[in-house]
Order: C-alpha cells, then structure tokens, then sequence
C-alpha cells in the first residue's frame, strides 16, 4: 500500500510542477515583447497541441528533469526557465533520496517480517530434536506451549532479553 501512495503522489507532483511549468513559460513568453528570445512553450509548440497531450509531455518532462536524466527531447530555452529549471533539479535529487530511503524501509519491514518466520521455524526444529533424544516420544503439550509463547514474547519485545548478565554473553560466544 506504501508503494501505491508513493506512485500516486509522484504522478501527481509530475502533473502538477508541469502545469506550473507551462503557466511559467505561458507568463514568460507574455512578457516579452518581441519574439527574439525562444520560450519553451512556443519552441516546441506547445500552444498548437490539444492540452492531454501537453500535460503528458509535460509530466515527461519533469519526470526526465527529477530524475536528472534530461534525455534532452524538451529543455528550458531562456535565462528565466533555466533557473526554474534548475531549483526543479535540486528538488529531484531531494525526492529520489526520499525514495530510496522509502524503499530500504520497506524491504527492511520485509526482511524483519520473514526474520520471526524464520526464528519460529528454528523453535520447531529444536522441538523435533528434543522428540528424537526423548526415544521418539512426543513433548508434553503444555511444555511446548509453554517455549513457545515464551519465545514469541522475547522475539516481539527484545531479541537479547536472556543476555542480562557477562556470564550469559560468555556462554553464548561459546
């Protein structure tokens, strides 16, 4: 679910900065009187094209821009888009460390979920070597219970909870 929102709200930032960026150069080609100069709107003619295919070519490009990438297909054409352009770059490399640490996390949530699996799979091995030294009769039910819920306890709240005294990490390094 974590990864869906995360999705949703990149397309929307994308969506978003892209509009901005067309309402920047719209402004910016406004302003200026004569045409010397090439805006990023009228450049790649963006004012001809019906406005869904603008909004994706413009989503494209802030996606290419974030991800500094920048396949070079759409670029800022004056002093003005470049210095946007710019500050979108440095907030581009913000979100894609937010995305790497996202995704470290949950794959950390993942290993830390299959760790106690695992764990509890150790405890049902050591239940079976017991079984086999005790002539192959099975442990008492309560008993086993009993360890089980016990290690479960530990597990959830302190991995060393047994580990109270030197003595105790002495042994357990032998």
């Amino acid at each position: 679910m974590k990864t869906v929102r995360l999705i949703i709200v990149l397309v929307s930032l994308g969506f978003f900065i892209g509009t901005f960026w067309y309402l920047l150069s719209h402004y910016n080609s406004m302003r200026k009187t004569t045409y010397t100069h090439e805006v990023f709107i009228q450049e790649y003619d963006f004012d001809s094209k019906p406005n869904s295919a603008n909004m994706i070519a413009l989503t494209y490009f802030v996606f290419t821009t974030f991800s500094t990438v920048g396949l070079g297909d759409f670029h800022p054409k004056d002093s003005f888009e470049r210095m946007f352009c710019s500050f979108l770059m440095l907030f581009g490399v913000m979100i894609t460390s937010y995305l790497v640490e996202s995704f470290s996390e949950m794959v950390a949530e993942l290993r830390n979920f299959n760790k106690d699996h695992e764990e509890s799979e150790k405890l049902n091995m050591f239940f079976g070597t017991l079984e086999k030294y005790n002539e192959g009769k099975p442990l008492p039910e309560k008993f086993t219970q009993g360890l089980d819920t016990y290690f479960k306890f530990k597990w959830k709240k302190d991995k060393f909870l047994f580990l109270k005294t030197p003595l105790d990490e002495q042994l357990l390094g032998q």
